[in-house]
């Protein structure tokens, strides 16, 4: 089974489908709601092999909008392609990076150093 398949077929819907949790003490059916960087994290990896690029680009603003730096979000980019490379996942070369999001609000001030 290949990257690609997986990812399309397999992961993105089902991780971030909320589901209700057999312990009615859980605050939230959602697996992800205290964990937003991870979301962001898992997201990517989904979307990459899928080589989407209107999706990546929703996910990189995302993103940036969940803490994560622009650093660790083009490291994060990076390692998926190089996996899909390695496992001869075919990505389209044209895919958005996180340089081109505009600087997001919660961001302006440390980007724009105030």
């Amino acid at each position: 089974m290949s990257v690609g398949f997986f990812s399309e077929h397999v992961t993105y819907g089902t991780f971030l489908t909320p589901f209700p949790s057999s312990s009615s003490s859980s605050p939230s059916p959602d697996p992800f709601a205290s964990h937003p960087r991870l979301l962001s994290l898992l997201t990517l990896s989904c979307l990459i092999p899928q080589s989407t690029p209107r999706e990546i680009r929703w996910h990189l603003r995302g993103a940036l909008r969940r803490g994560w730096t622009r650093e660790e979000v083009e490291a994060v980019q990076r390692g998926v392609e190089l996996v899909c490379e390695e496992l001869g996942t075919k990505l389209d070369g044209n895919l958005s990076r996180v340089t081109d999001i505009h600087v997001q609000a919660e961001e302006r001030d440390t980007v724009e150093g105030k």
